[in-house]
């Protein structure tokens, strides 16, 4: 934003900062227990988080240090450690179902958006094959890692088999399919259906493995929402809305489920964020334990300037 007044130049500088947030909550339950706290270093960017199973560290990508890397905050001393340091490239950082490695993606390595694994413990990472897309999940069974392929072509849901390298569409259709992201138990796969409607429907498919699952196995679960999330149980199904023309009203909703997947009962409002942007699907911001939600927000500072200009 500028404004030129005779020879003077005002305008606004606008820098936004993501932050990862954790939410006090009963997931399972679907009750909130206290107000957000932050637990990533203030002034500190950060995106694409991803907590450990039992809720004793955060990954997620940074700037700072030198370039974007991948490190790990423990979150009962609140110390933290760099991963993996590789220029501006990391990104999208996902845990292991054991916790005790990190996959995670070179976003600016070539077409094919190479995936690597890094151990907890440190050492150098390791490549595990070309995904196509970015990293959205780790199967419960440690053999697939879920990719969203959101470039180049059609946008689909695939998985990386990490015991022979090969990639395979499990979810594609005529319409673009959006932010995919496996259930805690690796059953089922949640995603957006990007069709004509501008607000997209939210769907979930069985996972099975590299079979691609038709269209006629899907589940509707909403018509219209983003940024969808699982509870630990897979009972509770979250996703959020957000008010038009405003990104920074958000209300999270908890819709019920059987335990065939389907929807039982109406979705009831979960907690809603004012304030701050929340991170869009591309940052893959939302992961839980039984007792958290860690929510990636951005807030902005905005630094007014004036230019003398020449007479």
């Amino acid at each position: 934003m500028a404004d030129l007044r005779g020879n003077h130049l005002v305008f606004a500088n606008l820098r936004r900062t993501g932050q990862v947030w954790r939410l006090p909550a009963d997931v399972n339950a679907g009750r909130v227990l206290g107000d957000p706290q932050r637990v990533t270093p203030d002034l500190v960017e950060a995106q694409f988080p991803d907590v450990r199973r039992d809720g004793s560290a955060l990954a997620y990508v940074s700037r700072k240090g030198g370039g974007q890397g991948l490190f790990l905050l423990d979150l009962r001393t609140g110390k933290e450690r760099i991963l993996v340091l590789e220029g501006n490239d990391a990104a999208y950082s996902t845990f292991s179902p054991g916790g005790s490695r990190v996959a995670f993606m070179l976003a600016r390595r070539g077409p094919g958006w190479p995936a690597f694994v890094a151990s907890t413990a440190g050492g150098e990472a390791k490549f595990v094959g070309d995904g196509g897309g970015r990293i959205r999940g780790w199967s419960r069974d440690g053999r697939f890692l879920l990719i969203w392929s959101a470039h180049g072509g059609p946008r689909t849901a695939r998985v990386l088999d990490l015991t022979n390298g090969r990639v395979t569409d499990i979810i594609k259709s005529d319409f673009p399919i959006d932010g995919a992201r496996f259930s805690p138990d690796s059953r089922w796969i949640a995603f957006l259906s990007a069709e004509e409607d501008p607000k997209p429907r939210l769907w979930i498919a069985p996972f099975r493995g590299a079979q691609p699952v038709p269209p006629a196995d899907w589940i509707e679960i909403a018509g219209g929402g983003t940024l969808p999330f699982w509870s630990p149980d897979c009972r509770s199904f979250y996703y959020a809305r957000t008010k038009a023309n405003n990104p920074s009203d958000v209300t999270f909703f908890r819709q019920p489920l059987d335990t065939a997947g389907k929807p039982t009962g109406s979705a009831k409002e979960f907690y809603s964020v004012r304030g701050y942007g929340v991170g869009g699907l591309l940052l893959n911001t939302i992961c839980t334990t039984r007792e958290h939600v860690y929510l990636l927000l951005e807030s902005g500072q905005s630094d007014i300037w004036m230019m003398d200009l020449p007479q």
